[in-house]
């Protein structure tokens, strides 16, 4: 694996494990539920972050964050299901937010782009990966 540790979000505390194996990762992504687990944090040698959140109807929110100065969002391949809210609620960290529709993604996606990134540190980009700019005042807690 590629990744150094596993962070769990858990009623808004973060459980770690450290060096984590494909089974663990699986099962945490896998257990995003929106409401008690709704974060998964995986740490890449040697500064990057992938962040999987969210996880209510199966649909999560995926991001990378490399050494703290870029940050991307995964767009969605397929447009979500006809009359989804735009703006959707979502539970992210425990803290519920809207998010763009455009920024959800089937969990069973979510696995597959955990997979190359915990075993290599690699995102696909084939995928459509927006950059945000951290200096945005949306960012700011």
């Amino acid at each position: 694996m590629h990744i150094d540790f596993l962070g769990v979000e858990t009623n808004g505390k973060v459980d770690s494990a450290h060096e984590p194996k494909p089974p663990q990762v699986e099962k945490a992504i896998a257990g995003l539920d929106g409401d008690a687990h709704t974060m998964v944090i995986c740490h890449a040698i040697p500064d990057s972050f992938l962040l999987v959140s969210g996880g209510k109807s199966g649909w999560c929110i995926v991001s990378v964050i490399i050494k703290q100065k870029e940050f991307y969002c995964l767009l969605s391949p397929t447009p979500p299901p006809p009359g989804m809210p735009d703006p959707v609620k979502l539970k992210v960290n425990g803290v519920e937010g809207m998010y763009p529709k455009e920024m959800l993604i089937p969990k069973p996606l979510a696995l597959k782009v955990a997979k190359p990134f915990c075993e290599k540190g690699e995102i696909d980009p084939s995928l459509n990966w927006r950059a945000e700019n951290l200096d945005d005042p949306k960012y700011d807690r």
